[in-house]
Parts: structure tokens; C-alpha cells; sequence
């Protein structure tokens, strides 16, 4: 993941922006400045570069009245800090929330990518206790399946017989497998490490 983030040219950007104005937001607390010839222009192309999104959005809010939207909030901040000739607070914010934005874009990519994984690691078929091997398309709720060793579960359904051990982490985040009894959840996703259950299915292949 950390890798990922260093190789993206979009944050190595946001990177360099930070390394270039924190040094100039310390020199700041010591009432250390740059001339305000080079402060000035400056500041305000790194505010522009980096808030450009934000106060279209944060312009359209206002005129639309709508006072809970984060980039209005931030549109405020900045003007605030400028208007008080605060120009590095004003860059830092507007790096900072950019930051925020691509890290937040990276999280929903990630997120699809690991469903796009998750889906595509669904097997087809599934193992019926009265019908054999079925296609997943065909299990109707109600029905019964088995789950052996190393098993992919495939549908959601309760355990109406047998005890396995459960990883569930692809999703429910948890690193540690669970003891799954009679009349416990299992969820599709999830994989069996050892044991031996008989399912219940909830939910269809379309549902599940």
C-alpha cells in the first residue's frame, strides 16, 4: 500500500508541496518571512494549484445555500487565513486537504479493487447436501450445502451442523479465524480452515 502511495505521481506532488511549505510554516512561528514580494505570489499559486476544486465547489455551495458542505468550510478557512496575511497557514490548509482528498480517493479505489477480487474469487459451483454439485445460480434459500477444509464459501447461511474454524478477514477486517457452531452466521467471502459444516443458505448467489 505504502508503496502504491510513494510511486503515484499525484501524491510524490502533494509530497513535494508539503516539504516545501512546512519548513516555511516553522520559519513562520519565529516571525521569519519571505519578502513579501516573493511571500505574496507565491502562496497565493499554491493556494490557487491546490484550492482550485475546493472553491468552485465551495463558491457553488454558497450560492446554493448550502452551509454544511465541507468544501465551503474550507473555501472560509482559506480566505480567513489570507485575509489575515496568514499565506502559509492558507497553503498548508490547501495542501493538507488535498492530501486528504487523494487519500480518500485511494481508499475508495482500493475498496473496489478488493471487492472486484472478492467477487471474482466466488466459485460457480456449490456443493449440496441433497443434489451434489449445483450451480450457484440454482440454490434457493433454504437449501443446505457443505463446506469442507479450504472451502471459498460462497452464500451467506447459518451452520446447522459440524464446527469449523472461519477466516473472515476479507470481510470483516478481523486477522484472527473464528470457531463457527450451530446457529452461527457465515457470510460469502469468507473461507473455512479446518472442520467440517453443513449450511443453511440465507440469501441467494444475487442477494448473498
Amino acid at each position: 500500500m505504502y508503496r502504491e502511495l510513494l510511486s503515484s505521481r499525484k501524491f510524490q506532488f502533494i509530497f513535494l508541496a508539503l516539504a516545501v511549505v512546512f519548513p516555511l510554516e516553522l520559519l513562520s512561528f519565529f516571525n521569519l518571512h519571505l519578502p513579501v514580494g516573493v511571500e505574496l505570489p507565491f502562496f497565493i499559486l499554491f493556494i490557487a494549484i491546490f484550492g482550485y476544486r475546493v472553491f468552485m465547489s465551495g463558491f457553488r455551495s454558497l450560492f446554493r445555500l448550502r452551509f454544511s458542505n465541507i468544501n465551503l468550510l474550507m473555501t472560509i478557512a482559506v480566505i480567513g487565513a489570507v485575509y489575515l496575511e496568514q499565506f502559509e497557514e492558507a497553503a498548508v490548509i490547501g495542501v493538507l486537504f488535498a492530501l486528504s482528498e487523494a487519500l480518500e480517493d485511494f481508499g475508495v479505489d482500493k475498496s473496489k479493487t478488493a471487492i472486484e477480487e472478492l467477487v471474482n474469487k466466488n466459485p460457480k459451483q456449490i456443493m449440496l447436501k441433497e443434489g451434489g454439485e449445483t450451480p450457484l445460480e440454482e440454490v434457493k434459500v433454504g437449501d443446505i450445502f457443505i463446506l469442507k477444509h479450504g472451502d471459498y464459501i460462497a452464500l451467506d447461511g447459518v451452520v446447522v451442523a459440524g464446527e469449523s474454524l472461519v477466516d473472515e478477514s476479507a470481510i470483516t477486517g478481523e486477522p484472527l479465524p473464528k470457531s463457527k457452531y450451530p446457529s452461527d452466521l457465515i457470510f460469502a467471502g469468507s473461507v473455512t480452515i479446518q472442520g467440517y459444516l453443513e449450511v443453511r443458505t440465507t440469501k441467494t448467489a444475487k442477494d448473498t
